[in-house]
């Protein structure tokens, strides 16, 4: 037989061969799309330049942009104009050693935008999917509870009150930032070690303000009570307690 019919036998196996792996991989990545629409996650596939090849529905929905306003753009141009720099991703990518996370403002169809946990995954072959969360509500109500935090402390100051909370299950104990200040303290991270609260209360009030703690744990009184603190500067200092229990479902807490 002929060499070159071996040749060219060889040449329409590899064919053969290449397009039976063509056809395999669209239909994986159609099998692939297939489970990206039949999530209920925002995603979407991007290519090695950063362009959108594809979207799912879900993303169509909550971004309010159609496929064909997506696909063939660069990811880029749907980030709000303080977060328009692509090199997050590269960056957050190698870093993670292909799978990274970044909170990124969006733009939407309509002109709004959301605050979107972007999760994104290298999948191997140059294409990134995209993974969106809308945490949107999430970072607003971390706002509006810090900025509670602040008018409390701010109140607080200005009144001299001081504040504890008591998980009455784990034992861990917060204080407010006048709490220190009214026990002569800088604020810190901790709450203070039980020893050394109660090294500063004067020893004729020790008893008593011990036995008044215990009847507010136990639930049986709510009615303040007044003691004396030795400051670490020697200054007697008089506080009025008022306490409270506070029953949760999952965890007992009480408020001093």
């Amino acid at each position: 037989m002929p060499v070159f019919a071996l040749d060219a036998n060889a040449w329409i196996a590899d064919i053969a061969r290449n397009r039976l792996a063509d056809r395999d991989r669209a239909d994986a990545e159609e099998r692939f799309r297939r489970t990206m629409d039949g999530s209920t996650q925002p995603m979407g596939l991007v290519g090695p330049d950063g362009r959108y090849r594809y979207v799912n529905q879900a993303s169509q929905a909550l971004f309010q942009y159609s496929a064909a306003d997506v696909v063939g753009r660069h990811y880029s141009e749907f980030l709000s104009h303080e977060d328009t720099s692509g090199e997050h991703v590269a960056r957050a990518l190698e870093s993670a050693f292909g799978r990274a996370s970044v909170q990124r403002r969006v733009r939407r169809g309509d002109g709004s935008e959301l605050i979107v946990e972007i999760e994104m995954i290298a999948l191997g072959d140059g294409n990134m999917l995209f993974v969106g969360h809308d945490i949107t509500e999430r970072v607003a109500l971390a706002e509006r509870v810090e900025r509670e935090h602040v008018r409390l402390r701010y109140a607080q100051e200005v009144s001299h009150v001081g504040s504890v909370e008591i998980n009455l299950i784990t034992g861990e104990r917060w204080w407010s930032d006048e709490m220190y200040r009214l026990h002569g303290m800088e604020p810190q991270g901790a709450a203070p070690a039980y020893p050394e609260v109660w090294a500063q209360i004067h020893p004729d009030d020790r008893e008593y303000a011990q036995q008044m703690t215990e009847e507010v744990l136990a639930g049986r009184t709510h009615e303040p009570f007044v003691f004396r603190l030795i400051l670490p500067s020697g200054e007697i200092r008089h506080l009025l307690q008022h306490s409270r229990i506070e029953h949760d479902a999952e965890i007992g807490r009480a408020h001093v």
